[in-house]
């Protein structure tokens, strides 16, 4: 990895030390109409959203609003505190090994996690336990709610995976002094197509941010687009390699085939992170496989498992209108002899693309920016995705270029890229850990920058 900075160097070489944290003031002129526009369309949307709220968050919608219920810290205490935000179950997977590699730097430091949904939540209470101190619900991002959460936590340093940036918390995390590191961050072409419309807002905002590690060169080269320091900008690799290199240790894959009720001869399709309009294209593909090999399966995994019963009924209604009588089943509740299966628990995929004969990347088919797909090739399984992989556009023209994946765009086009894999026609040529060598250690390199700000960044 280079390093994308004023001075140059090495990854997780030396940067410049933090700056000190300004107060609130000398924002710009053009920072307060945005900044007041956000805030009244939040309030709109709070107030106006909150039937919505109450029914997707029920009783974890008070976290959300009156903060986490954390120990104080007492009167003139030295204890060290580090609050990691992670937005989802993609953020806590990046944030696993930085975490791991914190515990160990820090020892009897106090470690907290946030998430801003329920399922990064389950996932984190999963993942991280025994490693985290506790595990709460982010705030939504009004003034008075990021300003309870901040004076409970009383973090000396705020560490954001990827690309969160809630302008109010932020604001409040500057005045307060504590400065913010940037985990594994990405700014991804869309965004940065759109920054423009949005830099008097951003910008000053990011002010408060003492580094900012990011995953390649071209994430590095957008975010100084903007005019921010370079001397508090490195690129230090993806965490997420390191994150599936840790996590495929601790996997049964035979224990996992006997739960899932999967025969030794059976081979199977998985299609990850699916949305809506992309698992009829998977079944279809599917579907017209499966009439050439009887005993080929299929294991769909919704981006949003609160889908998998409408996934499931989809799957019924496309095997009746193709003349096949298919077995359905949940992973939660799966049946011997099943032929199409829906996940309907959090933190499985990585563990499923290790037992298929191939795989497609959702996200990809539908403008959603692409899901990961180095969980798949981590397992060397043949893997493909739609077009539209900008949030991984370095991983995927990788896979592309030197490890066999393809794009697809159709069901005709999943379906022979299938047929071909399972025939061993896949052309590729490099392993995973050839391919990602440069990103292993990237966790390491972010957590050195953490000490760093610990070190020279504090203001208490």
């Amino acid at each position: 990895m280079g390093v994308a900075r004023g001075g140059g160097g090495r990854p997780g070489g030396h940067s410049a030390p933090a700056r000190p944290v300004e107060d609130g003031g000398g924002l710009s002129l053009g920072f307060w109409p945005l900044y007041l526009a956000y805030n009244a369309a939040l309030c709109l949307a709070f107030v106006g959203g909150l039937p919505l709220w109450l029914s997707r968050y029920g009783a974890g919608l008070k976290g959300r609003l009156w903060g986490p219920s954390v120990r104080p810290r007492g009167i003139g205490s030295d204890e060290l505190r580090v609050w990691i935000n992670a937005v989802s179950v993609g953020e806590v997977q990046a944030a696993y090994p930085v975490v791991v590699l914190l515990r160990e730097s820090l020892g009897r430091a106090r470690l907290f996690l946030s998430s801003n949904t329920e399922a990064g939540l389950s996932f984190a209470r999963g993942l991280l336990s025994g490693l985290v101190d506790e595990v709460f619900p982010y705030p939504f991002d009004l003034p008075l709610l990021v300003g309870r959460a901040v004076e409970a936590v009383s973090p000396d340093v705020y560490v954001t995976v990827e690309a969160e940036v809630w302008p109010n918390l932020f604001l409040k995390l500057k005045r307060a002094g504590v400065p913010v590191v940037v985990a594994n961050g990405r700014f991804s072409e869309r965004s940065f197509r759109r920054a423009p419309l949005l830099k008097d807002l951003f910008v000053p905002v990011l002010e408060g941010v003492a580094s900012f590690c990011m995953r390649t060169e071209e994430d590095a080269a957008r975010l100084l687009a903007l005019g921010l320091d370079p001397s508090r900008v490195e690129v230090v690799g993806d965490t997420k390699v390191d994150a599936i290199a840790l996590r495929k240790r601790s996997v049964d894959l035979m224990g996992l085939r006997a739960k899932l009720a999967l025969g030794h001869g059976d081979r199977l399709l998985v299609a990850g992170s699916t949305h809506r309009g992309e698992e009829e294209v998977f079944l279809s593909a599917y579907l017209a496989l499966k009439r050439e090999d009887g005993r080929l399966r299929a294991l769909l995994v919704p981006r949003h498992v609160e889908r998998a019963e409408e996934v499931l009924g989809l799957a019924e209604r496309m095997g009746r209108e193709a003349g096949l009588g298919l077995r359905l089943c949940l992973t939660s509740a799966p049946v011997d002899g099943w032929d199409v299966m829906v996940c309907d628990r959090v933190g499985l995929l990585l563990a499923l693309y290790g037992l298929s004969s191939a795989a497609f990347v959702g996200g990809s088919l539908v403008d959603k920016g692409g899901q990961n797909p180095l969980e798949a090739a981590v397992w060397d399984v043949p893997v493909c995705f739609g077009p539209h992989m900008e949030d991984f556009s370095e991983a995927s023209s990788r896979l592309v270029d030197l490890y066999g994946a393809r794009v697809v765009r159709s069901a005709s086009e999943m379906e022979s890229f299938f047929r071909e894999a399972m025939r061993g026609m896949r052309g590729r040529s490099h392993r995973f850990e050839e391919l990602f060598r440069d990103h292993l250690g990237a966790s390491r390199r972010v957590v050195e920058s953490i000490l760093r700000v610990l070190e020279g960044g504090r203001c208490r």
